[in-house]
């Protein structure tokens, strides 16, 4: 499978989960400051996070830069853990946000791990091809 086919996949159902998580209303609202009734929309902040989605993605094509790749475990690695840290660091303003900001980092998160995982396979065929020759 193409490396461009898996990223714009993983993005595309990112993008769609936030979008579908901006249409659940919103609890602080409704629990906390007790404003019942119809919510709008919030079209620019499901925008602005997908915007960030975008992004992220980006920063991390440009570190894997798949077209070099050739199991560079480091350069996963690296990705995993931004990615990891951006989503720890954006938990850590979860309290009352809504549910498409935890959409994006449940997604960032799961990169995250993902972009591990490939660190560990790419590690572990490198260390194959060294004791091979």
């Amino acid at each position: 499978m193409k490396p461009h086919f898996i990223a714009l996949s993983v993005l595309s159902v990112g993008l769609i989960t936030v979008g579908l998580a901006g249409l659940a209303p919103d609890q602080y609202l409704l629990n906390v400051r007790h404003q019942y009734g119809p919510q709008r929309y919030p079209a620019e902040e499901v925008s602005v996070v997908g915007t960030f989605m975008i992004g992220e993605t980006a920063v991390a094509w440009a570190i894997l830069r798949p077209r070099s790749y050739r199991r560079s475990w480091a350069r996963a690695l690296i990705a995993a853990l931004l990615l990891l840290l951006l989503a720890s660091w954006l938990l850590s303003y979860g309290m009352h946000m809504p549910d498409y900001y935890f959409a994006h980092v449940y997604w960032l998160a799961l990169g995250g791990i993902s972009l591990l995982l490939l660190s560990a396979w790419s590690a572990k065929h490198a260390l194959r091809e060294r004791h091979a020759t």
